[in-house]
């Protein structure tokens, strides 16, 4: 078990982890929509978007780290990151996110032109789709089934919109209403995210410190 938090705080700060990442895709959809329908042209505009993913991201990546419970507990709760598969590919999302928002903020420096920065965020949107396939889940049978299940299909929404969002970008002459289809996809996904709620037999359980901790236990009472 995470060394510093209850299994209902586990579950609150989960819900509370998806609440923030279908936010942050919410905004996306909403400036794209600005962006389709003409809005946003000036460069100032342009910015809006990737300073907003840049800022969010980092922000949420400092609270998810062990600064969050402060110094004194940094190595605890940095082995349950990193020990915790689960907890592991969160952290490898809030890095991509940061990635995507440093990718937009070089990509609007030549926002008039066709460059490689473009893509990143599609593909960190793939990229994170593809660990929503593979997300791993603690708790019992039903806990485990549904969470999975939820997150099977989040994942493809997800990599639904990465790809159509690349055929968009490189589809020159394409109708308008093509920029909507990944909108969509984005949309669910971030409807998902947003009402998401952790079901009660979901646990988070890490063997790796659970072990670690009775171990360390067992040796204060020897001394």
């Amino acid at each position: 078990m995470n060394p510093l938090n209850s299994p209902e705080d586990l579950r609150l700060l989960s819900n509370i982890g998806h609440w923030v990442a279908g936010g942050i895709f919410s905004i996306i959809v909403l400036f794209t929509i600005a962006k389709v329908q003409g809005y946003l042209r000036s460069k100032k505009g342009q910015y809006i978007l990737p300073w907003f993913l840049f800022i969010s991201s980092s922000l949420a990546l400092v609270a998810f780290l062990p600064f969050h419970h402060g110094l004194n507990n940094f190595e605890a709760v940095w082995n349950y990151l990193i020990l915790d598969p689960q907890q592991r590919q969160h952290f490898i999302m809030l890095c991509l996110f940061v990635i995507a928002g440093t990718a937009e903020l070089l990509n609007r420096k030549n926002f008039e032109r066709i460059n490689l920065w473009q893509f990143i965020l599609p593909a960190v949107i793939m990229m994170i789709g593809l660990l929503f396939l593979y997300h791993p889940q603690h708790g019992n049978h039903e806990a485990i089934q549904w969470t999975a299940t939820f997150h099977r299909y989040l994942g493809l929404n997800l990599i639904f919109a990465g790809v159509i969002r690349i055929i968009d970008l490189l589809w020159q002459n394409k109708p308008r209403w093509f920029s909507y289809i990944w909108i969509i996809f984005l949309s669910i996904a971030s409807i998902m995210l947003i009402t998401y709620r952790e079901p009660d037999g979901a646990t988070f359980k890490v063997p790796e410190i659970e072990l670690q901790n009775q171990s360390n236990e067992m040796q204060k009472r020897h001394q």
